[in-house]
């Protein structure tokens, strides 16, 4: 919000910008040991995978109070989300759902759950 802020009343191509925060929500930590798992899935497969903040607000954001909760994103072809032109090749489709799968069956083998 604060680069945002920044730019408030500043000049772009002869448009002015002015920003009025209308609603906040603070950032949700993820479950550690959730997050353990799927990183174990996907170096067990030999996926790349990075670690990402999400701004979004997702349901699982809201689950998160009550339950442990991770989410997996896909890379998507171009960077493009919630779009028409949206594509996940098939096989980074594959890869999520195969660490998906194998961090719910490393989950349910723990004795923590």
């Amino acid at each position: 919000m604060d680069i945002l802020k920044e730019m408030a009343g500043e000049m772009y191509q002869q448009c002015t910008c002015d920003i009025e925060e209308q609603w906040k929500r603070d950032p949700v930590p993820f479950d550690s040991r959730l997050i353990g798992f799927v990183e174990e899935s996907m170096d067990e497969m030999g996926a790349k995978w990075q670690k990402i903040l999400s701004g979004a607000g997702h349901d699982a954001q809201f689950c998160a109070y009550m339950i442990p909760t991770t989410m997996i994103f896909s890379r998507t072809k171009d960077g493009l989300s919630h779009c028409e032109p949206e594509h996940v090749s098939d096989e980074d489709c594959t890869a999520a759902a195969t660490a998906t799968l194998n961090a719910v069956l490393k989950c349910d083998a723990s004795p923590e759950f």
